[in-house]
């Protein structure tokens, strides 16, 4: 098979060709690309049609010196004058290899001929060396994608390249730019700035393509400029523009030139670049000094001539400076080593006074920024703070003795550091955090303010006094009531302000507070409180917008002098309170923690006083008998009392008890809503009580402060019992509140051993309490179903196993168990109803060592049995 050479010529006088314009307006001559390779390719027996696709018309074909198969010089065949493409957009001409002639686009007028290679066409100037011709080869027989005529690019109105005269470390978004025009295939450019260190562009970064034409990210403007990436080094960058035209080929500008040259290079060279400019480092400030303070140590300096933003770390005598990391973001009061970020800004002076500790020697070191790029940095002479703590403000940072704690130290209040001295008593203000416990051993007298929050602790043998005494109370929950109370009288309440506006009550915040008397009389005793001062010992319900930015309230005491509260116990008097009311409505007590530590009450056995503590976050109450522990300080609680004369709580920081139900009885512990985390309801075995209200011994429940809490509750006759103490195996009937229709779902912790406990619903099934722990139902409407549901009781007559197969049994603190079978699965519960150990075993014998005296609760392969260990 012979080779032949497909040699194209393109007409440049024709239209759809590129538009240039000098800056005066002036019309330019269009340059030739460049010349090509001139491979061959193979033509083929029978017909071979070549077709491809030219952007522009008025096209000759030229077959030079090569022979056919008859080896026959094709040298004069001349396919078409000016053809046109078809429907398609493409260029066919057709050879017979065969009939050795063109079948398609062949030549009705010869052009006046050819000599030494140039080619003519009529009414043509002579096609000179040098201009280009475009060769579609296929050493296979397939035809390559044509090339394509490119745009032309140049310098800036023919000058130097255009790029920042300087450019410091961080620079980002500076233009470059250059001249270039035209369209391929009717398309436009976008383009964007490559920038690397080495002469790849490609290895190097980009930004996003730029367009300046509206709706369309091409634009024909002839001065093309982009913003650059960051320079995110010194030293030398080399940069180019590249130039997209959609479907087509990449197209390059990044070589300098005055004269229209073309964008493009062959192969990986168009990416090559021998732009490039000098990146420099960041100038750092001068003139840095660190002045002795009066209420804070005085900063100046003065800008670079760039005018960049300035940080300012700070190291503590004895420390060494860590440098920042090129490109990584800081913040105030962020850390960098041992140093501590004070500022970030642009102003030429600074006073740090927020945090800084007494007796203290502190270096500054000061950097000019960059967008995250830092100069040198230079470092200010040390200063030293004066040695007083008398007018810092103290908090605590950990729990301990007074002169044993981790305190923090601020010169304003507001920004803190580890102190280096312990408070005085001429502090400017000391505050107990919240979590935190401080204990003091003698009287403590302020000369500045002290502040306790809510659920922190001091503990005092003294007194204490001081200038101004406040609580700061957090908001739990925004939008939802929450309880506090206070050892002594409250006179003021403060808050911060919303765009300025006061902090308001009955806008911003409110406050309720409980009248026993009116509940005695079978009524809600809900009301709002409207006065201050508020009363000592009394509990209060607080209410505070999620408008409010700011998470606590601060409340002023009326005293100067805590003495009392700091103590480790103190004593609440209840007061049984009577009315019209059912005997559940009397004898309540919304009553305040006494003591400003954590403490345990005793509510007394058989005593008939059950204690309530309310859970913000839904609601729901929590119902204790016996002795209570954790009761946290600044919190309120409801005491429902049955002794009908005075009867005096002991609240003790250093109580030691048990926070389970007093006695031996068995319970059953109810649930509605998920994972246990809302209401829930009591029965359990009381020998001395009755199928009725037992006001010693049956709690009734209470109603939550959100309606949409569901609610669990067993009924006595039609009174909702939170704790109900039974004697035989008469059915309890059991209600429920939902706030909406839907599907809710019933769980329970079944201690009982000798029982068979069966939820029965009328509407439903009949479950046993024992083999399952929850039951789903669902329900056409809201609010109470009183008449649905009663759990059901038989005798098991199970009390202690002790048969030839399994011996149950306990000793020397331990329970043992014997004559055990295959593997088996055993679970310890106390009366809580809390797991305390589990095994799977396949041993005859297992023994558990128990934590203390008490009824137990075992459970082998699912059987239960009741363990008392003396």
């Amino acid at each position: 098979m012979k080779k032949i050479h497909l040699i194209l010529l393109i007409f440049l006088g024709c239209t759809g060709m590129f538009n240039l314009h000098a800056s005066s307006g002036q019309a330019l001559a269009h340059v030739s690309p460049p010349a090509l390779p001139d491979p061959a390719f193979e033509a083929f027996e029978g017909l071979v049609t070549y077709r491809f696709k030219i952007p522009w018309e008025g096209i000759y074909l030229y077959v030079e010196g090569y022979k056919n198969n008859a080896n026959q010089d094709v040298t004069a065949s001349w396919p078409g004058n000016l053809i046109t493409p078809d429907s398609d957009g493409f260029y066919c001409f057709t050879y017979d290899n065969s009939s050795y002639e063109w079948i398609n686009g062949k030549l009705n007028d010869s052009p006046s001929g050819a000599h030494n290679n140039l080619l003519y066409r009529s009414g043509s100037d002579d096609l000179k060396d040098g201009n280009a011709y475009w060769i579609l080869y296929d050493d296979n027989g397939n035809w390559q994608t044509p090339q394509q005529d490119w745009p032309q690019a140049r310098n800036t109105d023919g000058n130097a390249p255009q790029q920042p005269s300087t450019i410091y470390l961080g620079d980002t978004g500076l233009l470059f730019g250059c001249d270039s025009w035209g369209t391929v295939n009717t398309n436009w450019t976008k383009w964007r700035i490559w920038i690397s260190q080495t002469q790849d562009l490609k290895a190097g970064f980009t930004t996003d393509y730029v367009s300046d034409k509206t709706g369309n990210d091409y634009s024909d403007s002839e001065h093309k400029t982009a913003p650059s990436p960051q320079f995110t080094a010194t030293g030398t960058w080399y940069w180019g523009i590249q130039v997209d035209y959609g479907e087509n080929p990449i197209a390059w500008y990044a070589q300098a030139g005055t004269a229209w040259n073309d964008m493009i290079t062959a192969g990986e060279l168009s990416s090559k670049a021998n732009l490039s400019v000098n990146v420099l480092p960041i100038n750092s400030p001068v003139n840095p000094s660190a002045q002795t303070p009066t209420g804070g140590i005085d900063l100046s300096w003065t800008k670079n001539a760039q005018a960049h933003d300035v940080m300012i770390v700070r190291i503590q005598s004895g420390q060494s400076f860590t440098e920042p990391v090129q490109g990584t973001e800081y913040l105030i009061n962020g850390t960098i080593g041992n140093g501590k970020v004070i500022y970030i800004g642009d102003a030429e002076s600074w006073n740090d006074n927020a945090d800084l500790a007494a007796a203290t020697g502190y270096t500054y070191k000061f950097y000019s920024v960059n967008k995250h790029y830092y100069s040198q940095g230079i470092a200010s002479s040390e200063v030293t703070t004066p040695g007083s703590a008398a007018t810092d403000h103290f908090r605590s940072n950990g729990s301990g003795a007074w002169n044993e704690i981790a305190w923090q130290s601020s010169s304003n209040n507001e920004l803190w550091i580890d102190a280096s001295l312990i408070p005085t008593a001429s502090a400017a203000s000391i505050t107990i955090q919240e979590g935190n416990t401080v204990s003091y051993t003698g009287n403590l007298t302020l000369s500045g303010d002290f502040y306790l929050s809510k659920n922190a602790e001091f503990i005092s043998t003294g007194t204490l006094t001081a200038s101004k005494i406040y609580v700061k109370v957090k908001a739990e929950e925004f939008d939802k009531w929450y309880f506090a109370g206070f050892p002594f009288a409250i006179s003021s309440i403060a808050g911060v302000t919303l765009s300025g506006d006061p902090f308001t009550k009955g806008t911003h915040y409110d406050l309720a507070t409980y009248n026993e008397v009116t509940r005695a009389s079978h009524a809600s005793g809900w009301e709002y409180e409207t006065n201050l001062p508020l009363a000592a010992g009394k509990g209060y319900a607080f209410w505070v917008s999620a408008d409010v930015k700011d998470l606590s309230l601060t409340l002023e005491a009326t005293t100067t002098d805590i003495s009392d509260a700091v103590k480790t116990s103190a004593t609440t008097t209840l007061t049984y309170t009577t009315g019209t009311g059912l005997d559940s409505d009397k004898g309540w007590n919304f009553i305040a923690h006494p003591i400003a530590s954590s403490a345990s009450v005793a509510l007394g056995a058989g005593s008939g006083n059950f204690l309530y503590t309310y859970n913000p976050v839904d609601g729901s109450y929590a119902t204790s008998e016996g002795t209570v522990e954790n009761l946290k300080p600044f919190d309120a609680y409801f005491v429902k009392t049955a002794e009908t004369s005075n009867k005096d709580l002991s609240f003790s920081n250093s109580w030691q008890g048990s926070q389970s139900l007093n006695g031996t009885e068995e319970k059953m512990t109810l649930y509605m809503g998920d994972n246990h985390s809302s209401y829930k309801s009591i029965i359990r075995t009381k020998a001395q009580s009755t199928d009725g209200y037992d006001a010693l011994y049956d709690a009734p429940h209470l109603m939550p402060l959100l309606p949409q809490t569901p609610q669990i509750y067993t009924l006595i006759q039609t009174e909702k019992m939170a704790i109900n103490s039974i004697t035989g195996n008469a059915p309890v009937a059991l209600g429920v509140r939902v706030p909406v229709a839907g599907t809710y779902t019933i769980s329970w912790n079944n201690l009982f051993v000798d029982k068979q406990a069966r939820l029965h619903d009328n509407q439903g099934a009949t479950i046993d309490m024992n083999e399952r722990s929850s039951y789903t139902f669902t329900t056409t409407a809201g609010n109470e179903i009183n008449d649905r549901f009663s759990i059901r009781f038989t005798l098991t007559g199970i009390s202690q196993v002790d048969n030839e197969s399994l011996k149950i049994y306990s000793t020397d603190g331990e329970i043992v168990l014997e004559g055990l079978s295959g593997n088996t699965s055993i679970r310890l519960y106390d009366l809580l109803g809390k797991n305390i150990h589990q095994a799977l075993t396949s041993g005859k014998s297992y023994r558990i060592k128990v934590p203390d005296r008490g009824i137990y609760i075992i459970e082998a392969n699912k059987v239960r049995s009741k363990v008392i260990c003396r």
